[in-house]
């Protein structure tokens, strides 16, 4: 979801909303942005396999000027320092994206923010 210029030298902590449920599976759990944490995400098929991320969780994608591309897990919150001047998106790790389904409740249906600010 969108795309963001940060600069080399902008260290920023990155917050997602931990009340705002998501299915990424039918018949799987309801899960934050911290994704099912009884599925560790591996196999080609998911954008973030490193140590840390699991199915379902908020994941960042840095792409810098040199062409470098980093993924790493975000979940509720990550302090990101970029290795070069670059921009940042953000996703859920999912094979698929066909079947998610945001959580509807009282008519209110669930959306996960994410904030960005710089680390002083």
């Amino acid at each position: 979801q969108g795309n963001t210029d940060i600069c080399d030298d902008n260290v920023i902590r990155i917050s997602a909303s931990s009340m705002d449920y998501y299915k990424v599976d039918d018949d799987g759990p309801w899960i934050n942005a911290s994704g099912d944490a009884d599925r560790i995400a591996n196999g080609a098929e998911y954008p973030c396999t490193v140590d840390g991320c699991t199915h379902g969780q908020l994941i960042l994608r840095f792409r810098g000027v040199s062409g470098v591309e980093l993924i790493k897990p975000v979940g509720l919150e990550l302090v990101f320092d970029p290795p070069e001047h670059g921009s940042i998106e953000f996703m859920m790790n999912d094979t698929s994206y066909f079947n998610n389904k945001w959580k509807v409740e009282r008519g209110v249906q669930a959306r996960t923010s994410v904030t960005y600010e710089p680390v002083e």
